[in-house]
């Protein structure tokens, strides 16, 4: 079997985490696994050229490779812009898309094989809007990469650490948690970041953010820099803090966990799920700034760091949350023929789980904006001398995004786009 990875832009996130870990799976079972994004650096690219065949280019180019030599999965990640554009070459019929935290809207049985999603939440907010039945695959994490701590250290004041995009203040908070370190950073707490986007302190000041100082600021680093950062907030006795307003299922807590080091989190969508009592503490998601501080303060008062409670939560993962059982549950899907029907249309869950209403907002939106490419797809498939595929793509701009077209210039182009790729598959 050969499994192709799709995803825009390879850079420092939870989906490409989740991807390599995946595939580094899929390949330990004798699948042959390769990948294209739209971007990357070539530091960020090179991970993925060691598991297996690695393209960086534009969609097109893609899906005319998908044509030619077709693989038997594709597998994408459910809310990316240009994941409708490797539909194309076979109509989806062995494309499996992966929700990671934000609802499409765009997938049905037509479209794809298989519709998962990483969260028991994420999946109860997805079935309502397709007609596939959705998977519910939690994220797993590789401990041969992530391995508990093998020491403690008693003389250091435990650390508080961030692990993510300080820039994505509308998901991740980041000057909620700025706000709290500044409070805990007073009662002699260390205050570490690991940000991937390379933002730096003097990016996120102001007011909004409080004035911590921050012992260590790390900016992009690799996966396996990680293992050793979670291992240092553990044997100091601290916590990986979480002041997200919404998650898909996230990674860090699982790898926090599998390295020994507990997390907090506030108790909103894939937090709540992915935080368990053995690994770490969820509080109320409309707690204050103090009580956050408090709950913080009180939980690594009461809960020193030992071996037997590194061992505890690294168990934890192994048992639930491994890659093993993520690799099982994906060869199964893989393995599948045709998509399996929801046997009745869901209902979104009322009231909605915390974090929904930012997780969800606007399917119809987002589904706009998915088929928005098919006019600059129809473009480039036509330069690539794949005027059948352009004449598709110019087929499904008319019938899915009609919008799109109220722009004259851009109905003048696709107009002309159209006629010279009917010419020159007429030719062909």
């Amino acid at each position: 079997m050969r499994v192709l990875f799709y995803h825009r832009n390879c850079g420092f996130n939870g989906v490409t985490a989740w991807m390599s870990d995946l595939a580094g799976g899929l390949k330990a079972r004798g699948i042959d696994v390769s990948f294209w994004f739209l971007g990357g650096s070539a530091e960020r690219v090179a991970p993925f050229e060691a598991l297996g065949p690695t393209g960086v280019g534009p969609a097109a180019a893609l899906v005319k490779q998908l044509k030619q030599d077709p693989p038997d999965i594709v597998h994408v990640a459910s809310a990316d812009l240009w994941s409708l554009a490797l539909t194309l070459p076979n109509r989806g019929e062995r494309l499996v898309a992966s929700n990671h935290g934000h609802v499409s809207g765009v997938w049905n049985s037509t479209n794809c094989l298989a519709l998962t999603a990483c969260s028991r939440d994420m999946a109860a907010l997805e079935q309502p809007f397709t007609d596939v039945a959705v998977d519910l695959i939690h994220n797993g994490v590789s401990l041969d990469r992530f391995h508990r701590a093998d020491r403690i250290a008693r003389d250091e004041r435990p650390i508080i650490a961030w692990v993510g995009r300080v820039k994505d203040a509308k998901q991740k908070d980041f000057a909620r948690f700025s706000r709290v370190a500044t409070i805990l950073a007073a009662r002699g707490f260390r205050i570490w970041v690991a940000d991937g986007s390379a933002a730096t302190p003097t990016d996120v000041a102001g007011p909004e953010f409080g004035t911590p100082h921050y012992d260590a600021w790390r900016t992009r680093l690799e996966f396996s820099e990680m293992a050793d950062f979670y291992r240092s907030v553990a044997a100091s006795g601290g916590v990986v803090l979480m002041t997200s307003r919404y998650e898909g299922f996230p990674l860090v807590p699982l790898e926090a966990a599998a390295c020994g080091a507990a997390t907090i989190g506030s108790d909103v969508i894939g937090l709540r799920e992915a935080i368990l009592p053995e690994t770490g503490l969820v509080y109320p998601a409309d707690a204050t700034d103090a009580e956050i501080a408090d709950a913080v303060a009180n939980w690594i008062a009461a809960s020193p760091p030992s071996f037997a409670a590194f061992e505890t939560r690294a168990a934890v993962v192994e048992r639930m949350f491994g890659v093993r059982e993520m690799v099982g549950r994906f060869t199964d899907v893989y393995a599948r023929s045709t998509p399996i029907l929801a046997r009745k249309r869901a209902l979104l869950p009322d009231p909605l789980p915390s974090g929904a209403s930012t997780s969800i907002e606007g399917p119809a939106t987002r589904t706009q904006r998915h088929r928005a490419v098919w006019p600059s797809l129809a473009r480039d498939l036509h330069e690539l001398g794949e005027h059948g595929l352009a004449l598709r793509a110019a087929g499904n701009a008319v019938l899915f995004a009609p919008s799109s077209l109220a722009s004259p210039a851009t109905a003048t182009g696709l107009l002309s786009t159209s006629i010279r790729a009917a010419a020159g598959w007429i030719r062909r």
